[in-house]
């Protein structure tokens, strides 16, 4: 008798505690005549609260791709991929001030020879309008243009064969390859360009949809930056700051770039080599950057109007340099900085981190948190218009790609 009633009272307790549907963290985004999505239905999601966004997902592009080229999506699309690795292949990108999300040149290496450019129209996202083609992928069987068998059958759709040397990123009908690029990309407000570090330095007008190509030159050199890259753009003096590796030219530099002059200063003040595992993120008025060097976390605090730089040590999870691209994103609302790691031993992991006082936190989302991909990077974004943060992930073509989190 004592049993059975004591079994009713937990299921009472039990009972009283709210209980939660995955389904009651799927948003659909409500929108007026114009497509765009309405504040009201916005502001109905919780706070600090995961949300998978419904109808995101790659098919309808896919599908656009299809139709615009006038011919099969596989005809296009050599590689060992699909047009999900045009997201997720160690690719990178860049919210402009347009509400879209640009990723450019995706794909590269084995992945796929999908060179276009996508964005992710964040005021109109879910169903057909969520994602845009910026720039078409180029076309191999273009006449006068068509890409060489030997290219077609590549196994580095980076470098464009069988023209090796360098300058190698540039296909025949002058568009850069598809490519992979960590997080060597940004966005230029004054010349509303979004660009990219690696190899040339391509820039895609995203008003007249235009691209153009420059080669660095850093030290009276010509340079071809490789796959690392952390690069921002700074408003206060109209230049692009972060750091850079070139080929044959191993360590990390700090650079500041002037798009007005297109020359190159080096920056002291970073003590160690920053390399993918690096997180970058804007701080305020300022770049953050977590990294680590013989085994230590390290932080360094890049002022975008001094111009100067600050480090120090804090203590910090370990990882190594597999922890490529790791998610990486500052919260205003929070003043902390959300990260996900990619190193084997803590992949997918969730922590904070304080820039005021250096300390690390553990994090436990709520709601429907993004499913684990690799390389987020800068696809972690904090979008100033909804007090949001987006969370761009693809692990299949059909599965939706967008996640947000409302924190204020």
């Amino acid at each position: 008798m004592i049993r059975a009633q004591l079994s009713i009272v937990i299921v009472l307790i039990l009972s009283s505690f709210p209980t939660w549907a995955e389904s009651d963290f799927v948003w659909v985004p409500e929108k007026d005549s114009d497509g765009r999505v309405l504040q009201e239905s916005l502001h109905k999601l919780q706070l600090n609260t995961w949300y998978e966004v419904a109808d995101t997902s790659l098919v309808p592009l896919q599908r656009k791709l299809e139709s615009a080229m006038g011919k099969r999506f596989k005809t296009l699309n050599h590689g060992n991929g699909s047009i999900r690795e045009t997201f997720s292949a160690w690719v990178s990108g860049d919210l402009g001030d347009d509400g879209k999300f640009y990723i450019p040149w995706g794909g590269g290496h084995g992945n796929t020879s999908l060179n276009a450019i996508w964005s992710l129209d964040i005021e109109h996202m879910g169903g057909d309008d969520t994602w845009v083609i910026e720039q078409l992928p180029s076309d191999p069987d273009r006449p006068g243009f068509e890409w060489s068998n030997e290219y077609r059958k590549s196994k580095n759709f980076t470098n464009y064969r069988p023209a090796l040397k360098k300058p190698a990123d540039i296909l025949p009908d002058g568009m850069p390859t598809s490519r992979h690029q960590y997080n060597g990309v940004w966005f230029d407000t004054k010349r509303k360009t979004i660009n990219q570090s690696r190899g040339h330095l391509w820039s895609f007008n995203t008003v007249s949809k235009e691209t153009t190509g420059k080669v660095w030159h850093v030290k009276g050199k010509n340079r071809y930056p490789d796959i690392y890259g952390n690069l921002f753009y700074n408003e206060f003096h109209d230049t692009v700051v972060g750091h850079l590796r070139y080929k044959k030219y191993s360590r990390h530099d700090h650079i500041r770039y002037d798009p007005k002059t297109h020359k190159v200063r080096l920056q002291k003040g970073v003590p160690w080599s920053l390399g993918g595992s690096t997180c970058g993120t804007r701080y305020k008025d300022n770049i953050l950057y977590l990294g680590y060097a013989n085994g230590s976390a390290r932080w360094a605090i890049y002022d975008l109007k001094k111009e100067s730089i600050k480090n120090g040590k804090f203590k910090g999870v370990a990882f190594d340099w597999k922890n490529e691209m790791p998610a990486c994103v500052y919260i205003p609302e929070w003043d902390k900085v959300l990260r996900r790691m990619q190193q084997p031993k803590i992949q997918g992991r969730w922590f904070t981190f304080d820039p005021n006082d250096k300390t690390e936190g553990r994090y436990t989302p709520d709601g429907k948190p993004p499913p684990y991909d690799r390389y987020p990077g800068k696809k972690v974004f904090y979008y100033a218009p909804w007090k949001s943060v987006i969370y761009i992930t693809t692990p299949k073509v059909k599965s939706n790609a967008v996640y947000v989190m409302r924190v204020g």
